[in-house]
């Protein structure tokens, strides 16, 4: 596998896929309306897709990552929107190079921060534990 190495992280070359099917079914004690939409959204993904593909996959103290971009400053729509409606937040698994790999979080960059970033991020969070998950801004230097 080739890969670079950006913020500790190895960066995998090429992209992941997250094939609906091979997801396990997910024991998720906090339940928000939110939360149940995605976890419908993802339940309609296994029946009427076979995989997405996210655009990155990274590995640190060897856990795999997920990493997905959306650096458009002129991205029309909420990250809360974009958030709450991405069912590859609630995989767990996914398959390099026809490796599967269990999924230890998510790593997301956007293009500026909201001024709800520690709201979001702390729903985000809660929602998805135990995986990971952080925000990268594009014209910001911390997550």
């Amino acid at each position: 596998m080739l890969a670079s190495t950006t913020l500790g992280f190895r960066v995998h070359a090429g992209k992941p896929r997250i094939y609906w099917k091979e997801q396990p079914a997910l024991d998720i004690r906090y339940r928000t309306g939110r939360l149940t939409r995605l976890l419908n959204i993802v339940e309609d993904s296994k029946k009427s897709k076979s995989h997405c593909t996210p655009d990155g996959l990274l590995e640190k103290d060897g856990r795999y990552f997920i990493w997905e971009a959306k650096n458009w400053p002129k991205w029309h729509e909420p990250i809360d929107n974009v958030l709450w409606n991405s069912p590859r937040l609630l995989a767990r698994k996914v398959d390099y190079r026809q490796t599967k790999l269990d999924i230890s979080g998510f790593l997301f960059s956007w293009w500026s921060r909201p001024p709800n970033d520690s709201l979001l991020l702390a729903r985000m969070r809660l929602g998805i534990r135990p995986l990971s998950f952080d925000i990268y801004y594009e014209f910001s230097t911390s997550a």
